[in-house]
């Protein structure tokens, strides 16, 4: 299960039985993904959680991008689609209130894979206006090379199952923030953590980040790369999976 199990709509009871009856065994990829299958009356002993893996090795290569297009800017960078899951609004009202309607002090960049126009619409609905210093980034394979490029990259959800980008950019030397939900790691050492709709304190943690000198920044990124390769490598995701069976 990569994210929570949820039934909706008509005949929900009797999906629920259904999955529960028809499934042998669960395996989460969080804590929160399996407290999930509990919460419908799956048995304790029929759920293991084994957190995924990433395979690093395809993070190794990547092009030197300039986010901020010639401007020298700090970028904060995040993946907005759908936007209001994502906390895209969320993002967008911190950084302004570091911006101001018209100055840019930060560019905000989203990359994206579709929902371009959703996700404008809804920025214009929140903050009443579309800024000059959201930027829409187009999807590409070698993502590495957006958190390469990037200064802070954040992981805004109000929901997810477990969020790979942050084990991704920790691994690619980005300085990380992180809503405080299950699906996110929030075990990533000396990464800051913000209640999910408090924008003040998001805006205080990118002011922060920004702020420490690059010798600190270096040794939270050292820290928090040698952390991801550890615990999410595929090798001790390999190991669990055969426990299981």
């Amino acid at each position: 299960m990569h994210n929570h199990y949820i039934s909706t709509g008509q005949l929900s009871v009797f999906k629920t039985w259904i999955f529960k009856q028809t499934v042998d065994f669960f395996i989460g990829d969080s804590e929160s993904v399996s407290e999930s299958a509990y919460a419908i009356g799956v048995k304790k002993t029929k759920v293991k959680t084994v957190l995924n893996s990433i395979q690093f090795k395809r993070l190794d290569n990547f092009s030197a991008l300039d986010l901020s297009k010639g401007k020298n800017k700090p970028v904060v960078l995040m993946f907005g689609y759908p936007w209001h899951r994502k906390g895209v609004d969320i993002v967008a009202r911190a950084i302004e209130l570091i911006n101001g309607k018209d100055k840019t002090k930060i560019i905000f960049a989203l990359a994206m894979a579709g929902g371009q126009d959703e996700t404008r619409k809804g920025i214009e609905s929140t903050l009443g206006y579309f800024p000059t210093w959201v930027e829409f980034l187009a999807p590409r394979e070698d993502l590495a090379s957006y958190y390469n490029a990037a200064s802070i990259f954040i992981s805004a959800g109000r929901e997810e199952g477990l969020s790979y980008s942050p084990i991704e950019a920790a691994y690619c030397n980005c300085m990380l923030i992180c809503s405080n939900i299950p699906g996110n790691p929030l075990d990533i050492p000396e990464m800051p953590i913000y209640e999910v709709e408090d924008v003040q304190t998001l805006k205080v943690k990118i002011e922060e980040i920004l702020s420490l000198s690059e010798t600190v920044r270096a040794e939270i990124k050292m820290k928090q790369r040698e952390f991801v390769q550890k615990q999410y490598n595929v090798d001790n995701w390999a190991e669990e999976i055969i426990k299981c069976y």
